[in-house]
């Protein structure tokens, strides 16, 4: 279901999170059309109140009103897939969820997508940047009504084949835009209409350095670049990928004999492999880190490793229930913050994790932090923000979305926080993190994709 606002609407409630300011309490936001045009505090909302019939005021009474929650690494075509397998590592779960996969038609990949892109809205998120298998994500994301960057995933080892891996890419690309105009499945002429529009945008997500190799990770990165939007990579998330990179992996060669195709069969002849290097100073000596970078899961780096990603700009997306589901670790995400790192928060995909809550992602991500480091300085308002303007940036939308100002879009979010105790909405940062609030209403580009947080 979608409602538009009309020509002009004003949101108010206990609390505005502008995210470019202190928190206006009893503050409105007018909205015209898709954007917002004003941020009015209590006062000047008194002022023009009295004038306004009760169809041009949305008054959420005890309610936080906040821009939209950004995921930042995602998989929605896999969410029909939840509790997948639960005790398996990372190498055994991904040949499993292989397997699941295989014989999914279209229509099955958008339905998962589909029920994926609602789970989010209804945690409060409208916007994701997601790996996507066959980039029918972008139907699902599509469907519900979020604003998206769907990155195709990018696979290729042999590096004298760049060319062949890269023009097989971009024929994908082109054929999948082909599919949605064509309109042939649920979703996919919405998907057309949103990419026109601009509301979803399709990039490129290089898998891994274990499945891609250097020459076409540079391909993709540089397509990127003059296209003028972020791209992806899941990047040092595991032991077994650091030990490949490093030295030796009998268990990854493994699983890349499965499921790629070797020069001669053999991964000895892959020349990153064994480079007695991290993966992070893998890509860094290959020129493949930059602040248009979203590197996903970034769990098994080291203090130089740090350094390169502060220095080089990239933003982190941090997934620490994937993570420790999948037995990979914890990535040292309070040495990330105090080095200058960019860090955002990702749900991973529901076969990983508990649910794609990304809410539920940063307040892991505080929780683990503060059990290892009691010193760990940053608060509700750092994770927060991190979900907001700071991902928002990460991804190159920061003059469109991530902050309640006017001229950008109308992309809210409503969390309804009256039975909280009274102590606890006085501190809406901590309330949103550690409250576990309800949404109540999700508004995207000014048209209400959730009402009483149904679609």
């Amino acid at each position: 279901m979608t409602e538009t606002l009309g020509a002009k609407r004003f949101l108010t409630g206990r609390w505005l999170l502008p995210m470019n300011g202190d928190p206006i309490a009893g503050g409105a936001i007018e909205i015209e059309g898709q954007r917002i045009k004003r941020v009015l505090n209590k006062e000047e909302f008194a002022q023009v109140a009295d004038k306004l019939g009760p169809d041009h005021v949305q008054d959420y009474g005890e309610a936080v009103i906040m821009p939209g929650l950004i995921n930042l690494h995602t998989h929605i075509e896999y969410s029909s897939l939840h509790l997948l397998d639960t005790n398996a590592a990372l190498f055994d779960w991904i040949p499993l969820l292989m397997r699941h996969v295989k014989t999914w038609q279209p229509e099955k990949f958008v339905e998962s997508a589909t029920h994926g892109a609602l789970q989010m809205a209804r945690a409060g998120t409208t916007c994701i940047l997601d790996s996507s298998y066959d980039g029918t994500a972008a139907a699902g994301a599509a469907r519900v009504g979020l604003r998206a960057v769907i990155a195709l995933e990018l696979f290729g080892v042999v590096e004298n084949d760049t060319e062949t891996f890269w023009q097989g890419w971009l024929d994908r690309k082109e054929k999948l835009v082909q599919r949605f105009e064509l309109g042939q499945q649920p979703g996919f002429t919405q998907a057309a209409e949103a990419i026109s529009k601009g509301s979803i945008r399709l990039s490129v997500a290089p898998h891994a350095p274990y499945t891609v190799g250097p020459s076409l990770t540079r391909r993709a990165m540089e397509w990127a670049d003059k296209a003028g939007i972020v791209w992806t990579m899941h990047v040092a998330e595991s032991p077994e990928e650091h030990r490949w990179i490093a030295s030796t992996s009998p268990r990854l060669d493994q699983f890349l004999q499965g499921v790629h195709t070797l020069p001669d069969g053999r991964v000895e002849n892959i020349h990153w492999r064994d480079c007695g290097k991290s993966p992070v100073q893998h890509l860094a000596d290959n020129d493949l880190l930059q602040s248009s970078l979203v590197a996903a899961h970034v769990v098994q780096v080291n203090e130089s490793d740090i350094q390169e990603l502060a220095s080089r700009k990239v933003t982190v997306a941090h997934c620490p229930r994937s993570n420790s589901r999948l037995r990979c670790g914890m990535a040292p995400i309070g040495n990330m913050l105090t080095a200058g790192v960019s860090v955002g928060f990702g749900t991973d995909s529901a076969a990983s994790t508990d649910d794609l809550d990304v809410l539920a992602e940063a307040r892991c991500a505080w929780h683990l932090q503060r059990a290892v480091n009691p010193d760990f300085r940053f608060d509700s308002y750092d994770a927060i923000y991190r979900l907001t303007a700071g991902a928002a940036k990460a991804i190159g939308l920061s003059s469109d979305i991530g902050t309640l100002e006017p001229g950008k879009f109308a992309d809210v979010a409503i969390f309804n926080i009256s039975s909280a105790s009274e102590v606890a909405r006085e501190r809406p940062y901590d309330l949103l993190l550690y409250g576990n609030v309800p949404l109540s209403d999700l508004w995207v580009a000014g048209e209400q994709v959730l009402k009483n947080a149904l679609y």
